[in-house]
């Protein structure tokens, strides 16, 4: 990732119960996460901007589909479903998130 971090879009992985559950998807991050993901580390921390405040998350590597993702965990994954729902939502819009860093844990 170069230093000025890369725009991630926040998609949908299910929805149960009226419940979303979203991912992480950055095109820019494909081949770093892919690394990550064959070398094993499946849990990284993301330095993740949202409306101009910083969070540091801890997110879990996955592959769908042939892509990688970031999974955000226990409260971000509820922070950025609400996110997703309040700016995206059924307006069809994308939600998207600025990621800074990625830390391998």
């Amino acid at each position: 990732m170069s230093d000025a971090g890369v725009i991630a879009r926040v998609v949908v992985r299910m929805k149960v119960r009226e419940r979303l559950y979203v991912m992480l998807y950055s095109a820019a991050l494909e081949d770093q996460l892919k690394r990550l993901y064959e070398a094993g580390k499946r849990r990284v921390a993301a330095y993740v901007d949202v409306g101009g405040s910083t969070f540091k998350i801890m997110t879990a590597v996955v592959k769908k589909n042939g892509r990688y993702y970031l999974y955000p965990m226990q409260e971000a994954q509820h922070l950025f479903a609400d996110y997703y729902n309040l700016t995206a939502g059924a307006r069809g819009r994308h939600a998207l998130v600025f990621i800074n860093k990625i830390e391998e844990l």
